[in-house]
């Protein structure tokens, strides 16, 4: 969805602008006759000049100028390869943005994963990322502090979250609109706090000294303290709201907040002693379009892989095939107690009607020579 600024007022100046063009052209169409040479060039000069001028002030008008926004993006996690709901995340939202500046601990390759957005992407290799600030604050100082000021909006971002899970284009258009509020976010809890995942700033707060002093401030993002970005810019006067206000998540808020659409839902918000992860996957699959395997995917890193949240997820939908008996399946066997490895045969070669194979793993070698000397004893009858 392409916005467009819209300026009643500019909007006015521009029609009194082009009905003096037409005033100007009918006093000259009918005095042009009657003048001499000289005043005639005078005339021609002075009608060349007003079209010029009317033509870059047409040009350079709000209601012709597209937003320009920024948006710069972390990734800070401890695998040495980005999850897929990432990539998923930045496809989706990059038509909002003019340029996307992604900071990384990890070496990005480009691929076809990030084909949409290559070229107006700049991707930072940073090893040592502290903080998610820390990473926003080298980001633009390898950006230049003052390229931010020619920008509308900022959007300061984070691989913290997962979604979007709506369209999101309404919000900034809606926020936008809203000339009382400098900066904007998804979710804040009761203590006044926008929960830092997201962060948009709008032109009258970018264009202040107070908000390049803060990303100037180098030894408040080493610290790598918990810092309270929302407290400083209110301190200094200015205004934020966010979409959503809650204080602690209940598995029937999220429901709701999803119904309601929120667009992004912070990961370690997910708390896997609870049954909360199992309805986040449920009503995802259930009420969006959101491809919940990036999600399982990246979970599966998280936590153990069978976790009860998310193993109904991974099971094999029910497939149909009257030829199933001549497929082959594969069975991979974990081996601790390799006495044990016996039983596990002859209950697959008794249970299990299909052709397969068997791939058998353990965890040190004195006990694979020792599955590998059971197997060759053990027989099996057709």
């Amino acid at each position: 969805m392409s916005e467009k600024i819209i300026n009643n007022k500019n909007s006015e100046n521009e029609t009194n602008l082009i009905a003096i063009y037409y005033n100007c052209k009918n006093f000259f169409i009918s005095k042009y006759k009657n003048i001499n040479r000289k005043q005639k060039i005078i005339i021609i000069i002075s009608f060349f000049f007003l079209i010029i001028s009317i033509f870059l002030h047409l040009k350079n008008s709000p209601k012709n100028k597209k937003i320009s926004r920024l948006l710069i993006y972390v990734i800070n996690n401890e695998y040495n390869n980005i999850s897929s709901y990432i990539f998923y995340q930045l496809n989706q939202i990059n038509h909002l943005f003019s340029q996307i500046i992604i900071i990384s601990n990890i070496e990005i390759e480009i691929s076809n994963k990030l084909i949409d957005i290559i070229n107006k992407t700049a991707i930072i290799y940073e090893k040592n990322i502290f903080s998610k600030y820390d990473g926003w604050y080298k980001a633009i100082l390898n950006f230049g502090f003052f390229n931010l000021i020619k920008y509308d909006e900022i959007t300061f971002m984070t691989d913290e979250c997962f979604g979007p899970f709506w369209e999101i284009d309404e919000y900034f258009i809606n926020f936008r609109k809203e000339k009382k509020i400098d900066f904007w976010g998804i979710i804040s809890s009761k203590n006044k706090k926008i929960i830092d995942y997201f962060i948009t700033f709008k032109k009258n707060i970018i264009k202040n000294k107070i908000f390049i002093d803060f990303w100037k401030n180098e030894k408040l993002f080493k610290k790598n303290k918990i810092i309270n970005i929302t407290e400083y810019f209110l301190n200094n006067n200015f205004k934020f709201k966010t979409i959503f206000n809650i204080d602690y998540l209940y598995e029937d808020e999220f429901i709701d907040l999803l119904i309601k659409k929120i667009p992004f839902f912070k990961i370690s918000d997910l708390n896997f002693n609870s049954t909360l992860p199992f309805f986040f996957l449920e009503r995802i699959y259930k009420y969006t379009n959101y491809p919940i395997d990036n999600i399982i995917f990246h979970l599966s890193k998280l936590i153990n892989p069978d976790n009860v949240n998310i193993l109904p997820f991974k099971y094999l939908k029910k497939i149909e095939n009257k030829n199933l008996k001549k497929k082959k399946i594969a069975i991979h066997l974990h081996i601790f107690y390799p006495e044990l490895l016996k039983d596990f045969v002859y209950y697959f070669h008794q249970n299990i009607k299909y052709n397969f194979d068997l791939y058998i793993t353990t965890d040190n070698l004195k006990k694979k020579n020792r599955i590998l000397k059971n197997l060759k004893k053990i027989q099996i009858k057709n």
